[in-house]
């Protein structure tokens, strides 16, 4: 409960045009740098559930001499987030096919976003040492920046997503309600 008054406090008390991400560090981090392994190619394993992630949301490139994400991600509904994931397993022309050597690319189910949010902070809700740049399009929008998941909510046939701003786990109303970002996952080998 404290958790949730904290980070509905924090929440409250940024205005849209100065968003920094604010951590309270007296809690545990819930995704620490060190449960991460670096691939050294723009992916990152997490050591808990053995996931390999993309560091950079699609649309964006990962840069590994900054060790930061290039670019903007693109805001898609929730199919175009299933052919992003579809593109980096199937089509040789896209930029994300066979990306970091995997050929298992998926969005992620909300269970496994919910994995690498980190608990004790807003703006983003996500350790940015491993996720660089994940908020991006907050940042350039001043507003909030969504994640698509493959999970269903089967009541009003909409999707499970995870706002990264403020962590919280939301569902849509449909599949073509809004544009959310998309960051895949593959399983290991």
């Amino acid at each position: 409960m404290k958790k949730i008054l904290l980070v509905a406090a924090l929440s409250m008390s940024f205005s849209a045009l100065a968003i920094e991400q604010s951590c309270e560090m007296s809690f545990e981090a819930t995704t620490p740098t060190a449960r991460f392994i670096d691939n050294n190619d723009g992916t990152v394993t997490d050591q808990s559930t053995k996931l390999i992630w993309m560091r950079c949301s699609v649309g964006q490139s990962w840069n590994n001499q900054t060790k930061s994400c290039d670019g903007m991600p693109v805001a898609v509904f929730w199919q175009g987030a299933l052919q992003a994931a579809d593109h980096a397993r199937t089509n040789d022309a896209n930029k994300l096919y066979h990306f970091a050597g995997k050929d298992n690319w998926r969005v992620p189910n909300i269970k496994e976003l919910v994995s690498i949010r980190e608990q004790r902070c807003v703006y983003p809700a996500m350790n940015k040492v491993i996720f660089p740049n994940v908020d991006a399009i907050a940042q350039a929008e001043g507003g909030y920046a969504y994640l698509w998941s493959s999970t269903p909510v089967i009541a009003d046939e909409g999707i499970m997503h995870l706002d990264i701003t403020a962590g919280g786990v939301m569902a849509s109303s449909s599949v073509d309600d809004y544009a959310r970002g998309v960051l895949l996952v593959a399983d290991p080998k």
